[in-house]
C-alpha cells in the first residue's frame, strides 16, 4: 500500500476519485483546487505498467485542475535512478504523462546531478543479488516553485521503501477545461510539422475580421484532435 501525506495551506478533501491501483483526492483550501493522486503502478505484471498509464493520461486529462503525482512508479525515466537489471515496461507511457500534463520530477529538480535510491530490495534469495531504484517519486506541474524536495532514509521493519518528501508553492492554478497540453515532441516529426502547416493554410483562406475568432476556434480544435 501506498500513503500519501499533504500538510499546509489548509486543505479540504472535495470527492475521491478511486481507479485501478490509484486514488484522485479533488482537494481545496477555499480558493483553489488541486488533483492529488496517489499511485502504486503494476510491479510483478509489469507488461500491464505501459497501459496503466496511458489509462491513467485519459483520466487526468478531464480534469481541469492541476495535478500532482506521486507514489511507486515501479519504472524509472532515467538509467542513473536504477542499480540492477530491471524491466522498461511503461517507461514510455509514463513519459507521455509526464510531457502531456506538464509535469516535473520534484527531487531531479532540487538534486540534478545527485544519485540516490528509494527501493532497496532482494531480488535473488541464493546469492542474495539486490535490486535498488528511485522508483518512488513526486511529480508537480511545471510552474511550481520546490522550496525543498528530499528522500528519508530511516529504515522500517514494515517497508524496503523509504519515503519522499517535497515543500512546494503555487500549485493549484486551475488550467481551464478540458485540462490538455500539447506534447512538444510531436513538433519534432516533419510528417505532424507538414499537417499543420496545412491546418493553418487552409484557416487563412477566405479570412475576414468577422471570421478570426470562430476560424481559430476551429483551428485549435482540430490541432487537439490530431494530436
Amino acid at each position: 500500500g501506498l500513503m500519501t501525506i499533504c500538510l499546509g495551506g489548509d486543505w479540504d478533501l472535495i470527492k475521491t476519485i478511486k481507479g485501478n491501483r490509484y486514488i484522485i483526492c479533488k482537494i481545496t483550501n477555499g480558493r483553489d483546487r488541486l488533483n492529488l493522486v496517489n499511485l502504486h503502478a503494476p510491479s510483478y505484471f509489469h507488461q500491464l505498467r505501459g497501459k496503466y498509464y496511458s489509462d491513467l493520461t485519459e483520466v487526468l486529462l478531464l480534469e481541469e485542475d492541476n495535478v500532482i503525482v506521486a507514489g511507486d512508479f515501479n519504472v524509472v525515466l532515467e538509467d542513473r535512478d536504477k542499480d540492477g537489471n530491471q524491466k522498461h515496461s511503461g517507461k514510455e507511457e509514463l513519459q507521455s504523462l509526464v510531457d502531456i500534463l506538464g509535469l516535473k520530477d520534484a527531487y531531479r529538480v532540487k538534486h540534478p546531478d545527485d544519485i540516490d535510491f528509494t527501493l532497496s530490495t532482494v531480488v535473488h534469495a541464493v546469492d542474495g543479488r539486490i535490486v535498488r531504484s528511485r522508483a518512488d517519486r513526486i511529480y508537480v506541474p511545471d510552474e511550481a516553485f520546490i522550496h525543498k524536495a528530499f528522500h528519508i532514509h530511516h529504515t522500517s521493519r514494515w517497508t524496503d521503501h523509504s519515503a519522499v518528501s517535497a515543500n512546494l508553492f503555487g500549485v493549484a492554478r486551475t488550467k481551464g477545461s478540458p485540462h490538455w497540453k500539447l506534447n512538444e515532441g510531436f513538433l519534432e516529426d516533419p510528417e505532424y510539422q507538414e499537417y499543420i502547416e496545412g491546418l493553418i493554410w487552409a484557416s487563412n483562406q477566405g479570412l475576414d475580421s468577422s471570421s478570426v475568432r470562430l476560424k481559430w476556434e476551429g483551428l485549435v480544435e482540430n490541432i487537439r484532435n490530431f494530436s
